[in-house]
């Protein structure tokens, strides 16, 4: 049973992980950009998904947990484009997998899947908060290119 609950209930250890993204298009044909990853501080007091593209204008709504499964909705406005999507995570005390969808109607339907994963490094570093810069910067996804 879907319950709208802290993510307090959720198994993961309080520290910095390592978020790994792979991503997929269908749609319009794009340059897909390269696997990369970043690490981001996450606690259990402090959780929520925000894992849309970095310095994207986001709202997180709908958000549900089920046994260490969270799930939410977003919308995002970026340079006049309507983004919107879900995501799921699975948890399991130092390891995660799940996906983000997301669908773009501008300049013409594009739906991008990622396959996100997750491993515990350890703790968090001092003043650390949140996402930390990416170790291979991804393009945001206004700089995706159009292959056609």
């Amino acid at each position: 049973m879907l319950v709208a609950t802290p993510a307090a209930a959720l198994d993961f250890k309080d520290g910095r992980w390592r978020v790994i993204i792979e991503t997929q298009t269908r749609g319009m044909a794009v340059k897909i950009p390269p696997k990369y990853q970043y690490e981001h501080c996450l606690t259990q007091k402090d959780f929520k998904p925000d894992f849309a593209p970095l310095h994207a204008s986001c709202r997180t709504t709908d958000t549900e947990t089920d046994d260490d499964e969270i799930t939410w909705k977003f919308a995002c406005r970026e340079r006049g484009a309507n983004v919107h999507g879900n995501g799921r995570l699975k948890f399991s005390g130092t390891r995660f997998t799940g996906t983000l969808n997301t669908i773009s109607e501008y300049p013409e339907r594009l739906e991008v899947v990622q396959k996100l994963s997750g491993r515990y490094l350890g703790e968090c570093k001092p003043g650390q908060k949140g996402r930390a810069q990416p170790r291979k910067p991804a393009p945001p996804m206004r700089d995706y290119e159009s292959t056609k």
